[in-house]
This record gives structure tokens, C-alpha cells and sequence, in this order.
């Protein structure tokens, strides 16, 4: 049993399938044109290709000594000048600090004369005032290389274009 309705009906769907594919393919190649370098991982920029001013960050699974000197290994020919390296320190004798002795190795090495970078935390703890944070650094053993507390005189509040409401104090 077969009716006009029913022609248009198959008709209509038939479009609307149409306007689907058409539209999956649209977002398909916008998708493919918004790629990022840094973002969501899926692209790999070279160097020279690169105009960004964003920061590269490189992630890796090989927690050992080895993966942290395969990880330099990828970025030491962008490396001049005076070089600081930002490390976890940790509260006094904490869990998740990577183990000084790579660090060590690493810093002895390949990063002769590179300085340790911290920064005092926001909250009550080892590592709140600079003077504890010292004290800290001393008892987690990071003393082998030079130790810069960049928040050591205070901090500074930036304005920040947009932002409707922040908090700016010191919990």
C-alpha cells in the first residue's frame, strides 16, 4: 500500500539524511583546521613550524630515571641561556616527589649550573613561608643544585582582561 504521504515522507528523509552527511563532513574539516599545537595532544608541530608563544609540554609513562633523560633528550637543543627547571620539592618526607637521585643525576650531567624553581604554597603546611619552604628543601634533599623561591619577596595580582570575580587573598 503505497501513498503520495508516503513518497514524501521518503522523500523528506532522504533529505534530511543528505543534509546529515553534508553537515558531518563540515565538522569533519573544521575540526581537521582547528588544530592546535598543545591542545588535546592529537598534533605533533615541528619547532620550525611553530609561531605560538604557548608552552610545549611533554608527557611520559617511563617514570625512571631513564624516561626523565629520554624526556630532556626530546627538548635540550631549545634549551639556551640560563635554564630553571620547575620540580615538585614536596612537604617534608611526602609521598609523589620524584626521586632526588634523578633529578640529581640529571642536574650533574646534562644541566650543569640549571637552578630548581618552587614557589610557596597557598595553604598551611612545609612549604607556606619561604623560611619553612628552605627548611623543607634541606629535609627532601634537594640541595644539590641551586633552589630559586620565586614568590620569596610576595606576589603580585595581575589584572586579567574578562574576569568578573577573584579572590586575592591568601587562604
Amino acid at each position: 500500500y503505497y501513498t503520495d504521504s508516503d513518497a514524501d515522507l521518503s522523500l523528506t528523509c532522504t533529505i534530511e539524511f543528505l543534509f546529515f552527511i553534508e553537515y558531518l563532513k563540515r565538522r569533519e574539516n573544521r575540526m581537521e583546521e582547528k588544530k592546535i599545537p598543545g591542545k588535546n595532544g592529537e598534533v605533533y608541530f615541528p619547532y620550525e613550524d611553530r609561531v605560538s608563544s604557548e608552552s610545549i609540554v611533554y608527557f611520559t609513562r617511563d617514570l625512571s630515571k631513564e624516561g626523565l633523560q629520554k624526556a630532556y633528550k626530546k627538548i635540550m637543543s631549545t634549551l639556551v641561556g640560563k635554564i630553571a627547571v620547575k620540580v615538585h620539592t614536596g612537604e617534608q618526607h611526602g609521598p609523589n616527589i620524584i626521586p632526588r637521585s634523578w633529578v640529581k643525576y640529571l642536574f650533574e650531567n646534562e644541566l650543569k649550573g640549571a637552578t630548581i624553581i618552587e614557589t610557596n604554597t597557598y595553604y598551611k603546611g612545609d612549604r607556606y613561608t619561604t623560611e619553612d619552604h628552605l627548611k623543607t628543601l634541606e629535609v627532601n634533599g634537594w640541595t644539590f643544585a641551586k633552589c630559586d623561591i620565586i614568590d620569596d619577596k610576595g606576589v603580585v595580582n595581575l589584572p586579567v582582561n574578562g574576569l568578573k570575580r577573584c579572590l586575592l587573598e591568601r587562604v
